[in-house]
């Protein structure tokens, strides 16, 4: 996969055809902030994405925490982290 297109933004096309039954895992940013691109996170959702995940810090928040959006049946199936099981 190209690591920076013409665009300096991700090159959705791209990625499509990088994906396949062996991927486990694709991170990217919403907003770079090194390169001020804007990349289109909706489109990558509809790829079938199942979780989303982003930190406080950046939407102005404390540092140190987070948020994990995802499937509930894919939360259920996940052991606590330090925690205690149900």
């Amino acid at each position: 996969m190209r690591a920076l297109p013409r665009a300096a933004s991700l090159d959705l096309e791209d990625l499509k055809a990088n994906l396949n039954e062996r991927t486990k895992l694709v991170s990217l940013v919403r907003v770079s902030n090194t390169l001020g691109c804007l990349n289109p996170i909706e489109a990558v959702a509809a790829l079938g994405a199942d979780s989303l995940v982003g930190s406080s810090h950046k939407l102005c928040g404390p540092r140190g925490m987070g948020f994990l959006c995802a499937h509930e049946a894919l939360l259920e199936a996940m052991p606590p982290f330090l925690g205690m099981a149900r």
